[in-house]
């Protein structure tokens, strides 16, 4: 299995895009093959900071990985997060049964 984390630090005058950007997430699950878990929120604690949007994806295998990488939602999302100028923090690892 394969643990997907993405932390994202919106602009401040993008924040009011961070519930629709948590919802593209969290549908992930279900429109694309191989993600078989989608966990996101808000941080409300301010340990992450300056990141504020965390996303944790469970995809099968690493074939699963790279066909999230290209899939058209997906990329969607990325359309969607460098329009808000946003920094990111990625890291994918491995995870054995």
């Amino acid at each position: 299995m394969i643990k997907h984390v993405v932390l994202v630090e919106l602009p401040e005058e993008h924040r009011e895009r961070g519930e629709e950007i948590l919802a593209m997430f969290r549908q992930f699950v279900q429109s694309i093959p191989g993600v078989t878990r989608v966990e996101a929120g808000e941080d409300f604690s301010g340990r992450c900071r300056p990141y504020s949007l965390i996303a944790i994806l469970e995809m099968a295998d690493r074939p699963a990985l790279e066909s999230y990488s290209s899939h058209p939602e997906h990329l969607q999302l990325l359309r969607l997060l460098d329009a808000t100028e946003c920094r990111r923090l990625v890291a994918d690892f491995e995870v054995s049964a």
